[in-house]
């Protein structure tokens, strides 16, 4: 009696391996790509949200009636200047037409930008917002480019991530200031 010897080889062919190796480059090369955008839009994140903050602190100085340099002001404002680059904002203390800087804080991010809308002036144009905070209540009042506006609107966005904008809203009359994903 004869035993047959079968041949039978196990493993995967060249063909089969370079597929398998090239799905998973397309795959490794899919995840880098969106993890560096990640990285950007959490850094517009991060921005938009220290500036959200730094705004409702300077809020909650107003209605706590917080020194500012050892003195008590009669309002309180938060000064930003519109920008494409490195840019920055002031928490500022005023006492009888005097400003008292309490924080100065710079965006250091060259590629964040800040741009500005309201419906009154309806343009992005304006150099500064201020947001005034009276005492005793914390009444809020807004303006962009000295003018006194009801809503304003501060656009962020990241020049490497064109379809991701943050905008921080802030509305006179009902007092809310806001953060939302994609405002048009």
């Amino acid at each position: 009696m004869f035993k047959h010897k079968k041949n039978y080889q196990a493993g995967f062919t060249l063909a089969e391996m370079m597929v398998v190796l090239g799905i998973i480059g397309l795959m490794a090369s899919y995840v880098v790509v969106n993890f560096r955008r990640d990285e950007k839009v959490r850094a517009l994140k991060q921005t938009a949200e220290a500036v959200f903050s730094d705004l409702k602190t300077v809020q909650t100085m107003a209605l706590a009636g917080s020194q500012v340099q050892e003195q008590y002001p009669d309002s309180y404002s938060f000064l930003i200047k519109e920008c494409s680059g490195t840019c920055g904002y002031s928490l500022v203390g005023n006492i009888n037409g005097s400003s008292l800087d309490y924080q100065v804080v710079n965006i250091d991010n060259e590629k964040i930008g800040i741009a500005f809308y309201d419906a009154e002036l309806n343009n992005n144009e304006g150099e500064s917002a201020e947001f005034l905070f009276q005492l005793p209540r914390g009444n809020l009042a807004i303006s962009r480019a000295d003018e006194p506006v009801e809503e304003i609107k501060l656009i962020f966005s990241h020049s490497e991530v064109a379809d991701y904008q943050l905008c921080l809203t802030a509305n006179k009359i009902s007092g809310r200031m806001y953060l939302t994903y994609n405002c048009k």
